[in-house]
């Protein structure tokens, strides 16, 4: 047993023992606080935990001590009162230290709520008091994609029989919901919140994955569990009562707490490799401008910057969806539409897709910043990915943004023309490396073509577009482009008339903070710049001065909009 687990032990004993005779919580930021505290202790032996795949009763107890099991329940029955957002945020805290438990404690969340969204006014005025007053932890034997398990009607109780690959949590809770398929009806899907030790429920322990290895998701076996109808959410005399668009609204609020364990995995990632980095990361010597900590260099402070914007953009999108999501969960639910549920529906999709991006970009570019040490096993810093990754593909948040239900007219023309397009194309063998090997920074602007201007065709050139024609923003790509695809020669673009001349950051900065958003974007540098020829010349400074860069030929222009023609600077 290693000091860290050791440590890990006390630390849980002390906690409990402290929060059993402490106030119970008693606002958001305090269950927050609460929440932190549960991670700080996580984070003691996460490595050693995630190492060894060790089985989470201790931290599912330690969940239910800080009394994070049961927030969303009323605080007559011992419950915290809080509302969805409050869990969000909490979810998120957690996932920071621990990726996994984080995933538990969200799922729990859902499946928590799911009585209340399936069952009778009175199934769910039972449960709501039976899980919160018994702190529950509750896991889901559910897929209603497959009909894995069904059930028998044998008369006053349905018999279930079955097989689920996954059981998120089943190994670990007190409460398993069942979903099975009627014997004979296999459209119709039938829900029942059992006990995790009924004699009939059994774990495979076959959860063999990179990363949420600790979420005990592996596959259970049901046999004979026997439910009385009146426990089969949402029937009554054996029949179903009348649906609405509240029974619908299960899938995004627990999408939406996949998006907060992703914020948190890219949080957390970024917090224990600063912490790295302070500590233990050496200043690079042959860079011409030594600095003697490494967090004085430049290229560290603007990776863990980019990273860091990214993901605190991707955690204020989830927190603005968590709002309205938990604003229709907690309305009187006659008040849900179907119109509405579809809108939020799209919302968390852009959002987990989001923070999918931000987080797997942060877990990974990490060890850019940490140094070639911090890769070894002993740190643990690769779970962070692993997580993410091993998180992601059971999603499909990024394929439903593809596919929300509204598809702009813009994209209805780019169909049909690119439908002409592709019937005439002949270019498919082009090599993957740009046969002129130039690379082209230019600005976003929609007036300018850089194809057009330059005379390029499909093949020829890397052509790197943002507001402006920042090279700033264009490093990543422009190193991509040397080093993998044997460009030689940048050229730089801006042009007259650019609308970069037209604010300056702390202008837009007020506007997003003031305007719709009623965002912070302080952390952001917008690059605008009051002289067109100055910002050309100051981009090539900048390449010229980057130590990640060849030393090859640098041309900068300027087009002129209203006449077309490019100027040499």
């Amino acid at each position: 047993m290693s000091n860290n687990t050791v440590d890990a032990e006390q630390a849980r004993a002390t906690a409990s023992s402290r929060w059993q005779s402490a106030a119970k919580p008693d606002s958001p930021a305090a269950w927050v606080k609460r929440a932190a505290e549960v991670a700080e202790i996580l984070n003691i032996d996460a490595v050693e935990r995630d190492y060894e795949k060790k089985s989470t009763f201790a931290e599912v107890k330690l969940l239910k001590d800080a009394g994070l099991v049961n927030i969303l329940g009323p605080r007559e029955y011992g419950g915290g009162g809080e509302t969805w957002q409050t869990s969000y945020q909490i979810t998120t805290e957690v996932a920071k230290a621990d990726g996994s438990i984080g995933h538990l404690l969200g799922n729990h969340y859902s499946w928590f709520w799911s009585s209340q969204i399936l069952g009778t006014p009175e199934q769910a005025k039972r449960w709501l008091r039976e899980f919160t007053e018994g702190n529950y932890y509750l896991g889901g034997a559910v897929n209603p994609r497959n009909a894995d398990m069904i059930a028998r009607d044998i008369g006053d109780e349905l018999v279930f029989n079955g097989d689920k690959f996954f059981s998120t949590g089943g190994v670990v809770s007190d409460v398993t919901v069942l979903e099975g398929v009627l014997e004979d009806d296999s459209k119709t899907h039938v829900f029942a919140f059992v006990s995790t030790h009924d004699r009939g429920i059994s774990f495979k322990g076959d959860w063999d994955v990179i990363g949420q290895r600790l979420t005990e998701s592996g596959g259970c076996v049901i046999t004979n569990v026997h439910v009385p109808w009146d426990h089969i959410a949402g029937w009554v005399d054996k029949k179903l009562t009348p649906r609405d668009a509240y029974h619908d609204f299960i899938l995004p609020p627990v999408q939406l707490q996949f998006a907060a364990v992703h914020v948190g995995v890219g949080l957390g990632a970024i917090e224990a490799a600063a912490e790295y980095t302070r500590t233990r990361t050496r200043a690079w010597p042959y860079g011409g401008d030594d600095k003697i900590k490494a967090t004085d260099e430049w290229y560290i402070r603007e990776g863990y910057g980019r990273l860091q914007a990214k993901l605190w953009a991707a955690e204020a999108l989830v927190n603005k969806t968590a709002t309205q999501v938990s604003k229709l969960i907690h309305a009187p639910r006659k008040e849900l539409t179907q119109e509405a549920r579809g809108e939020v529906a799209v919302q968390v999709a852009a959002s987990k897709a989001i923070a999918i991006e931000a987080a797997l970009e942060a877990s990974s570019k990490i060890f850019e910043v940490m140094g070639a040490s911090s890769s070894l096993t002993k740190y643990g810093f690769d779970r962070f990915f692993r997580n993410t990754r091993g998180k992601f593909p059971s999603q499909v948040g990024i394929l439903k943004c593809r596919r929300m239900s509204f598809v702009h007219q813009a994209a209805k023309e780019f169909e049909a023309a690119n439908e002409k397009y592709a019937a005439s194309f002949n270019k498919g063998d082009l090599p993957l490396p740009p046969g002129r090997k130039v690379a082209i920074v230019a600005c976003m602007d929609a007036r300018l073509d850089p194809a057009k201007v330059l005379g390029l065709e499909e093949g020829d050139a890397h052509v790197i577009r943002n507001a402006g024609g920042r090279t700033v923003e264009a490093l990543r790509s422009l190193v991509i482009s040397q080093q993998l695809l044997g460009t030689r020669e940048i050229v730089i673009i801006h042009h007259t008339d650019c609308g970069m001349l037209t604010f300056t950051d702390e202008a837009l900065r007020g506007q997003i903070k003031e305007g719709e958003l009623k965002s912070n974007a302080d952390h952001i540098a917008f690059l605008p710049f009051n002289d067109v020829k100055q910002s050309v010349l100051d981009d090539i400074a900048v390449l010229r001065a980057s130590p990640l860069l060849l030393d090859v030929p640098v041309t900068g222009y300027i087009y002129e909009v209203k006449t077309g023609k490019i100027v040499k600077v």
